[in-house]
């Protein structure tokens, strides 16, 4: 390999390599001093290995969901995420099981005799449609034959127990008191207009609905204007609307608790909330089926009041949203927690297949409102086109798990796991995301994507995204880009994290900014389709929108990627404390395979700058360049380069020169041999930019 040009630079003695099994790099991953009293090449000693946290106790936290962390009703899986515990098989109609049961059972039991378990005292009401006396009173002797006759003479607070029986009318509730079935199997309301089958209006707070089913040709129950109100044990199914729909009436307070109840095959929206307060507890939501006109088929629904500007406050506590369309759970302008839930198996929508997302938030439009969405202790999974997304919104996931999303299903696009979003160009601030001890895993074309958004990855695992579905292209594991709706560049802090197992680039960063630390980044290949790429870091500008690139990568560990390690061009980025190992060239091509590539693309020549600062690194085993620099400035000092075909090599690029500034106290060698750094011109060739 004959030297066009080269560059010593001073070195001290050469050790031994250590390369230890341990998962990251050993606490000394440099070159010891010589005799000389020089100091160390490389890395400087670490307390956690990469991709672990350090804690106050001196242990160190590995990333993903602690095994304790798992919410209530899941366990761990031994890789740092957590399975619900379910049936399984599906549950049939009428039969319901939770996060941590592992069999179907009945919403609620039936009891014996006429009135199973109905706590009954002196001012309680009977109804038994079956009753043939005559002369109702709505005593146990004379029950009323119709719900809404119970109602009208019950006292505030009264119970109105109801015996087996399907009663065909529509009830209205407008005081405090407690409409009691015998149980869900047993006891049903079948609605008999397209109104809704019950309505629980101003007057009733404190209203209880338990231990029935209702059903009919409108909405299941309706909540407007009354606070307080508990539905709870009830089967709503088959209904011609919304299973339940909580909604704020003449500015009044409309506050509702679903609790272990089970909704399925309502229409359109299984529970919708508009402007109101409302707990699902221990509830099933599924099979909702689309709208007449073949769309929706929403499991939870919730929006602010657009004419108040009054947000929604729902809480989804160990629940299971099954089986729905378009959306699993959807928010707009609203405070939305899950909590301990399952989200899965989310449908595309039926008109035009699209959608299928198991978790959505979005700004309300026509308040101008932020979404806000805490998922914590949960799983999406199997979604279509989307796990969890935030659109001009803020989202916090926590020890929760977002695995196996598809494409959607009428293009073959998309997949991704999480994605936030700035959609908006009037909206002032950047959407904001964090990601904390969690697992996003096995989803399509990209784990986690930001796009004019901020980012916060923490303690976090992305791994095993494979391309999308209709090319198979893809497979990034975190994605940053300047949003072209907004014109806001995003902007990443990473810490702890694994990413393991991606395809193209395990962290791809256009026309943005990205802070690494204490982070493994693994084993990234090459498109499935292409052979190309599998590069662990990418950091380069944005061709779509101008924006340069920087950041910076320390205490970190690359190791084997595909083609270049990290990936510079049109951008600045500085390297501290970072090892990098056993990059590979293409396996088809065989071409490249560096640790540190920096490029000066034609695109980018005399405008945007690519520049790279590296301080105390170790750059082993790479088959081609330990450091690549075509047309760039790179400065290094106190680095550790060993076992590298070429250590440092400098081509130009049109009329970009390279550039080396040797900040000294670098050890280049192999094999316990050493000898003087150089830089070489070699004509070796640079690959391409990362697609946008």
């Amino acid at each position: 390999m004959a030297a066009i040009g080269w560059l010593l630079i001073t070195t001290p003695s050469c050790g031994d390599e250590t390369n230890g099994s341990e998962p990251g790099p050993p606490a000394d991953a440099g070159t010891d001093a010589d005799s000389g009293g020089s100091p160390d090449a490389g890395p400087d000693p670490l307390s956690c290995p990469p991709g672990q946290l350090p804690l106050s106790n001196g242990s160190c936290l590995l990333p993903g969901v602690p095994p304790d962390g798992c919410g209530e009703g899941f366990e761990p899986t031994g890789d740092g995420g957590c399975n619900p515990i379910l049936p399984d098989a599906p549950c049939p109609a009428g039969m319901m099981a939770i996060p941590g049961e592992v069999a179907c059972r009945e919403v609620a039991p039936c009891g014996t005799g006429t009135w199973g378990d109905i706590p009954i005292d002196g001012t309680t009401q009977f109804v038994d449609r079956s009753y043939l006396g005559g002369g109702s009173d709505g005593t146990q002797a004379k029950p009323w034959l119709t719900l809404q006759a119970g109602i009208d003479a019950a006292a505030s607070g009264a119970i109105v127990a109801i015996a087996a029986g399907s009663y065909v009318e529509d009830v209205v509730i407008d005081q405090p008191l407690q409409l009691w079935g015998r149980c869900p199997a047993q006891v049903e309301i079948a609605g008999a207009t397209a109104a809704s089958t019950v309505s629980i209006l101003p007057g009733a707070d404190g209203a209880e609905v338990r231990d029935l089913a209702v059903t009919g040709p409108g909405t299941g129950i309706l909540v407007a204007g009354s606070d307080g109100v508990q539905l709870a044990r009830l089967w709503i199914h088959d209904t011609g609307a919304r299973g339940i729909r909580t909604d704020l009436i003449a500015a009044q307070v409309t506050g509702a608790v679903v609790l272990d109840s089970l909704v399925e095959t309502a229409r359109d929206q299984g529970i919708s909330v508009r402007g109101a307060t409302t707990t699902v507890d221990r509830t099933v939501v599924r099979d909702t089926r689309p709208s007449a006109a073949d769309y929706d088929g929403r499991g939870i629904s919730v929006t602010d009041d657009s004419g108040s500007g009054t947000r929604s406050e729902v809480v989804v506590r160990r629940s299971l949203i099954d089986g729905n369309r378009t959306c699993g759970v959807i928010g707009f302008g609203s405070d939305l927690t899950l909590e301990d839930t399952v989200v899965r198996d989310t449908l595309p929508q039926v008109v035009d297949g699209l959608f299928g997302n198991g978790v959505m938030v979005f700004r309300s439009e026509a308040a101008g409102l932020r979404g806000h969405l805490v998922v914590t202790g949960s799983v999406v999974m199997t979604s279509r086109g989307g796990g969890v997304s935030a659109v001009d919104s803020e989202l916090l996931i926590d020890r929760s798990v977002v695995q196996d999303t598809a494409s959607r299903a009428a293009d073959g696009l998309n997949g991704d796991g999480v994605v936030i979003l700035g959609a908006e160009p009037t909206e002032p601030h950047r959407p904001v995301a964090q990601i904390v001890a969690s697992v996003i895993e096995r989803n399509h074309r990209i784990g986690v994507v930001a796009s004019g958004a901020e980012l916060t990855v923490e303690s976090t695992i992305v791994r095993d995204t494979v391309g999308q579905a209709a090319d198979s292209l893809g497979g990034n594991g975190v994605y940053l880009d300047a949003s072209q709706h907004t014109g806001e560049v995003s902007a990443l802090s990473m810490v702890g994290a694994l990413l393991d197992g991606n395809l193209e680039a395990a962290v791809l960063v256009l026309g943005s900014t990205a802070d690494i630390d204490l982070s493994w980044i693994r084993d990234t290949s090459p498109c499935a389709v292409t052979g190309r790429f599998g590069r662990g870091v990418t950091i380069q500008w944005s061709a779509a929108t101008l924006d340069p690139a920087s950041g910076s990568l320390r205490r970190s560990l690359v190791e084997g990627s595909h083609e270049a390690a990290i990936f510079v061009m049109g951008a600045d980025l500085t390297l501290e404390d970072v090892v990098i190992r056993d990059t590979a060239p293409q396996p088809a091509a065989g071409l490249y395979g560096d640790g540190l590539l920096l490029l000066a693309h034609p695109e980018t020549s005399g405008v945007v700058p690519t520049r790279a600062t590296v301080s105390r690194c170790a750059i082993h085993g790479s088959p081609r360049a330990g450091l690549a620099n075509f047309g760039g400035s790179v400065a290094i000092g106190g680095s550790d380069l060993q076992c590298n075909a070429i250590d440092f090599d400098g081509e130009s690029v049109m009329n970009d020169p390279f550039e080396f500034t040797d900040e000294g106290g670098n050890v280049c060698g192999c094999d316990g041999a050493h000898y003087p750094c150089q830089v070489l011109s070699t004509d070796i060739a640079p690959p391409d930019p990362a697609p946008p």
